[in-house]
C-alpha cells in the first residue's frame, strides 16, 4: 500500500469517528436545549398567569436558577420548573428566592423529587401545612394561618438547611 492510500484511509476513518461523535453528542445537546426552553416557557406562563410577568423578572429568576445549579445537584431546568410551580401558588420576590432554596434543601434532605418538594412548599404558602406533617414537619395549628408559611420555612431551614449544597460534596 502506498502512502496516499494510507492517508486517504486515515482521513476516511477520522471522518467516520467525527461523525459518530457528532451523532452521539448532538442528540443530548438538542434535548437539553429543548428542556431548557420548556422550563423557561413554564416559568413565563406561571408569571403571566399571576399577572407579574416581565422580561426582567424572568431573566432574574433564570439567573437565580443558574446560581443555585452551581451549588446543588439540581439542574437549572428543574429549578426553573420549581420556580414555576411555586409561582402558581402566588410566591414572588424575596419569598420566592427563600422558598426556592428551601425547596431544594427539603428535596435533598428527604430524598424526594423536586416537584414533590415544590408542592409541599407551595401548599404551605397557601396555608395548608398538614401535608408537611407526613414528613415530620409539624406546624402548630394555633399559629395564625398567615404566619404558617414562615414557620414552615423556618422548620425546613432548621432541619434541612444546606442539604442541597452538601449533596454536591458526596462524590
Amino acid at each position: 500500500l502506498g502512502l496516499p492510500v494510507i492517508r486517504n484511509a486515515y482521513e476516511y476513518g477520522k471522518g467516520i469517528i467525527n461523525l459518530i461523535i457528532e451523532e452521539m453528542t448532538s442528540g443530548p445537546v438538542i434535548i437539553m436545549v429543548i428542556e431548557g426552553e420548556d422550563a423557561v416557557n413554564k416559568l413565563n406562563i406561571a408569571l403571566k398567569n399571576q399577572g407579574i410577568f416581565s422580561e426582567k423578572l424572568s431573566k432574574e429568576m433564570q439567573a437565580y436558577a443558574t446560581e443555585l445549579q452551581r451549588v446543588s445537584t439540581f439542574s437549572d431546568e428543574s429549578i426553573l420548573r420549581t420556580q414555576a410551580m411555586l409561582t402558581t401558588f402566588g410566591l414572588a420576590g424575596a419569598s420566592m428566592k427563600d422558598a426556592t432554596k428551601s425547596t431544594l434543601d427539603l428535596a435533598s434532605g428527604l430524598g424526594i423529587d423536586l416537584n414533590t418538594a415544590a408542592l409541599l412548599v407551595g401548599k404551605a404558602f397557601a396555608g395548608e401545612t398538614g401535608t408537611l406533617s407526613r414528613y415530620g414537619i409539624i406546624i402548630d395549628e394555633n399559629i395564625p394561618r398567615s404566619e404558617r408559611f414562615a414557620a414552615a420555612i423556618a422548620q425546613i431551614n432548621q432541619r434541612f438547611g444546606g442539604e442541597a449544597q452538601a449533596a454536591t460534596q458526596t462524590f
